[in-house]
């Protein structure tokens, strides 16, 4: 950990533990205590070094499992939300959410308030994986359907697609733009 820090305090991260521990700093550190669309900018970071050989799914996991610990610490529990889904992912995304949402089952917390975005394409295997951590009586992921939200979106920010399409659920059902 403590390398890891070390670099990240001068170079951008260059590792899933890196950029998962930097993510993390920023959310501690600016109070804003919703994380976002993590499969979509930490999914690439984890793709890379499964692909590498320098890390398992079950160290991944472990490192979730931690950072979702860390999370309920803070008592947060109107926020800490975390994104998962819609179309516009990079590689590793699904990998990503298939391992928060197994940190969650193991966890079995209510931090965070993990959200997956479906939509039409999507790996039915994350939505059945969904659907049976909510069977187990989970009170997340929460699940919304990006077919109707976004361009709910586009309409009431005026925004183009693109942009909608990179939505966030926000709160008790307000929407915002991500990055914006």
């Amino acid at each position: 950990m403590a390398a890891d820090l070390d670099h990240i305090a001068w170079d951008a991260p260059s590792t899933f533990a890196q950029a998962l521990q930097l993510t993390y700093l920023f959310y501690a550190a600016s109070g804003a205590w919703n994380f976002g669309r993590m499969d979509k900018c930490l999914g690439p970071y984890l793709q890379h070094d499964l692909d590498a050989g320098t890390l398992t799914e079950e160290q991944a996991l472990d490192l979730l499992c931690d950072v979702w610990k860390r999370m309920e610490e803070f008592n947060e529990y109107f926020d800490s939300r975390v994104i998962l889904g819609g179309a516009d992912r990079p590689a590793g995304a699904d990998t990503f959410a298939r391992l928060a949402m197994e940190a969650t089952r193991r966890r079995r917390g209510i931090v965070p308030q993990l959200t997956l975005r479906c939509y039409k394409g999507m790996d039915p295997a994350l939505y059945e994986q969904a659907l049976d951590l909510i069977g187990l009586g989970t009170t997340f992921p929460m699940l919304y359907n990006d077919e109707v939200n976004i361009p709910a979106v586009m309409d009431a920010f005026g925004v183009s697609r693109e942009v909608a399409q990179d939505y966030v659920p926000f709160g008790c059902g307000e929407y915002v733009l991500y990055n914006k």
